[in-house]
Parts: C-alpha cells; sequence; structure tokens
C-alpha cells in the first residue's frame, strides 16, 4: 500500500511507533537520529555529523520551516554526539544566512524569530555584486555568502493552482532560483507538489548537477496528517558525492514510523466551542447529509459544490490550504485554532514546543489570525524537511579542497 501521490509504500507493521502525541513529534529529530543509529551504527552516524557545517538559506520556506528543521537537527546531534561520547563540547554546524520571502508577513516572522537576512524576492537576489541584495531585515543592502538548502514556488504547478506549469508568468522566480543558487551552492533541498517532477531541476541544474528525488508524505513517518510532496535532494558533482550504502527510499524506510495519530489530536488546546454563522450552520448541515461519515469537515469549502473536503480516509487530518481557517471538529464542536494549524506542520508556537525541538518559538506578535492560517496552508511538513536535511548530512561526502 502506498499513501496517494507517494512513490514509497506505507509503513507496516514491522515499523515501530515513534509518535504518540502532538508534543511526541517536537522531538522528532532526537528520533530519527535514534532511529539511523539504530540502523547503521552510532560510530556511522556520529561520522558523518561531524563532518558537515551549513551555511543556509532559504527560499518560500513556510514561514521558517526549513530554519526550524536545521536548528533542530543541530541540536539533536550535537546531544547525540555528546551522549555517545563521540565529542566533548556542543558545536554549532548551522549558520542562517538568509531566508527569501515574498509575503510581508511571513517577512515580518522570519526577521522577528530568526533575524537573518530576508530578501523579498528571488529574481532581485544578485549575488555577483559586491553590495547584495535588499535585505528587508537590516534595511540595506547586504552581502551573501554561500547559500545551500531551498525551495521555489508551487502556484504554477498545483492541482488548486492554476497549472500552467512553465508558461505561467511566475516560473521567472523557479528560472532566477536556479541559475542563481546554483552559482553559490554545493548542496539544495528542494521541495514542491507532486507534480512538479524532477526534470525541471534536472534541466536547469546542468550537468554538473545530480538530482535525486522521493515522494513521500508526513504519515510515513508517522504523523497524523496528509500532504505528499516531491522532495528533491541535488548536489554539485563537483563539490560533493554521494557516500551512503542506501537510496532515499531504504533511508526514508530506516526512519518510518506507524501511525497512530489523527486529526482530533490535533485539536489538542482547550478551548471553548466556536460561533457559527447562519452561513457555516447551513454548509455544516449539508455536509452532515452529502458527507456523513467527515468528521472534520473545512466549512471553508462548500459541501454542495462537490469540492467539500474532510479528513481523509484514514482518518489523519487533510492536506492544509492556504484557505483553511474553518477545519470544524464535531467532536469538539469548534474550529481549529491558528497555532494547531501550525502544529500540524510541527512548527514550534508555545515554550514547551521550543523546548522540546531546540529551536525558536515562531514570534506571530502582530500577525492576524487569518494570515496565520494561510501561512500553515503555505508551509511545509519541518519532518519531512528535517528527514531531507538529515539524508544530505549522512549520504553526502564534502570533496577535500585540493
Amino acid at each position: 500500500m502506498r499513501y496517494p501521490k507517494t512513490s514509497v509504500p506505507a509503513p507496516s507493521e514491522r515499523h515501530p511507533i515513534r509518535f504518540r502525541s502532538i508534543a511526541s513529534t517536537y522531538k522528532w529529530a532526537s528520533v530519527f537520529m535514534e532511529a539511523a543509529a539504530d540502523k547503521y551504527g552510532s560510530l556511522w552516524l556520529a561520522k558523518r555529523l561531524r563532518r558537515w557545517r551549513w551555511s543556509l538559506s532559504t527560499a518560500f520556506s513556510g514561514v521558517g520551516c526549513a530554519e526550524s528543521a536545521a536548528l533542530s537537527l543541530q541540536a539533536a546531534g550535537g546531544q547525540f554526539l555528546l551522549e555517545g561520547n563521540h565529542s566533548t563540547r556542543r558545536s554549532k554546524n548551522v549558520v542562517l544566512k538568509s531566508g527569501c520571502e515574498i509575503d510581508k508577513e511571513c517577512q515580518l516572522v522570519l526577521k522577528n524569530t530568526f533575524g537573518h537576512c530576508n530578501y523579498p524576492d528571488v529574481t532581485c537576489v544578485d549575488f555577483g555584486k559586491n553590495k547584495g541584495s535588499f535585505c528587508t531585515t537590516h534595511q540595506r543592502h547586504c552581502p551573501q555568502a554561500r547559500d545551500d538548502p531551498t525551495r521555489p514556488v508551487c502556484i504554477c504547478f498545483s492541482p488548486m493552482g492554476t497549472q500552467l506549469k512553465e508558461s505561467h508568468p511566475q516560473f521567472e522566480s523557479h528560472e532566477s532560483y536556479y541559475k542563481k543558487y546554483s552559482m553559490v551552492s554545493d548542496v539544495m533541498v528542494v521541495e514542491n507538489v507532486v507534480e512538479y517532477g524532477d526534470e525541471i531541476a534536472k534541466k536547469r541544474l546542468g550537468e554538473n548537477w545530480e538530482v535525486r528525488s522521493i515522494s513521500f508524505d508526513p504519515r510515513n513517518l508517522g504523523l497524523g496528517v496528509a500532504r505528499a510532496r516531491l522532495y528533491m535532494l541535488c548536489w554539485n558533482k563537483l563539490k560533493v558525492v554521494w557516500d551512503a550504502p542506501y537510496d532515499l527510499a531504504e533511508f526514508l524506510d530506516a526512519l518510518a514510523s506507524q501511525r497512530v495519530l489523527t486529526a482530533i489530536h490535533y485539536f489538542w488546546q482547550k478551548r471553548p466551542c466556536s460561533a457559527l454563522s447562519d452561513a457555516d450552520e447551513r454548509n455544516l448541515a449539508e455536509y452532515r447529509t452529502l458527507t456523513k461519515k467527515k468528521k472534520f469537515p473545512d466549512l471553508s469549502q462548500y459541501a454542495r459544490n462537490g469540492r467539500g473536503r474532510g479528513e481523509v480516509s484514514d482518518g489523519a487530518l487533510m492536506t492544509l490550504t492556504t484557505n483553511c481557517q474553518k477545519i470544524w471538529s464535531e467532536e469538539r464542536k469548534r474550529f481549529m485554532e491558528p497555532t494547531e494549524l501550525l502544529s500540524a506542520q510541527v512548527v514550534p508556537t508555545t515554550d514547551l514546543q521550543a523546548s522540546m525541538c531546540q529551536a525558536p518559538k515562531l514570534n506571530l506578535s502582530g500577525v492576524k489570525p487569518a494570515s496565520i492560517c494561510k501561512m500553515a496552508g503555505n508551509g511545509m511538513s519541518v519532518p519531512c524537511v528535517g528527514f531531507m536535511l538529515l539524508a544530505a548530512i549522512c549520504s553526502l561526502k564534502p570533496i577535500p579542497v585540493q
């Protein structure tokens, strides 16, 4: 069995259960480290953790999802090395260089949370000029250094988007993305909708780059939310070589988990019942008539026009979209909270969550609830991105400079 749009089998009974609560999902980095060590050996993992230093830049990272993933891995990796006596000190292997985000509220959140340089548009980033590009964090032109894992936009390819693909005017950002970041990067991690495919990256990166792709879902890692995406690990073959006894699918299988989390787990806050408007009441009544089995209808979509949405068939939360602020629980009698939506992406929004994943709590000061919902729908699954970053760390070896 496979989850829809994925290229790998779903976990089976031979896989362990790694996550039993929403809180436990914020320990994903440590859990992944333990799984990798169990499969390949502690010394094997320690060797790979010690040999990498990352200078990280992101593009359209979903309000800091990639930054959060990298910092969580850094903390978990440091703890693994210390506890296993593989190192005597906790080193910082990740430097956040910059982010590129067009949404102004996302820019504000990135600035207040991470403090790295932020650029409003990938097409205006110019690595060739000494003065750099205009940075919205420091309100000046900042020089750019070496950059690594990043991500292009999906609206041209998403089934719920324009579907115009390369003919869409916005595809210019993809062209610019590959051209500019390939000049300064050794490694890129690309996330996009499955329909994006990997030929675009292969064609634009050229013969000096290797591209390996895999399509998987957070449920492959034991999370209770659907979000099948294409992930590509790309590297400059003149700078980096593959150095692992597996492919991406085998590495994912080593970290995979049976899923016990369902949609109801993501309604974890103690909140009063929500008041429904007349329109919402009518829509909910139609959901109950037309889709009787849906316990978590999305009231931002009308049931009567055939576009009604709810939890997926296995009980997991549906894929979040930018218009997901009215996901209703029949059991809780309320809408999902904006920060609960972010927890479905495993983004830390509380002090406890931040302490568990060892990444900064997202600073949402001044951001409207509707905007937070949009950010959650635009975001990425942090553990899925984390898996790809860990795959890069464990699988790629820098070629020594002669």
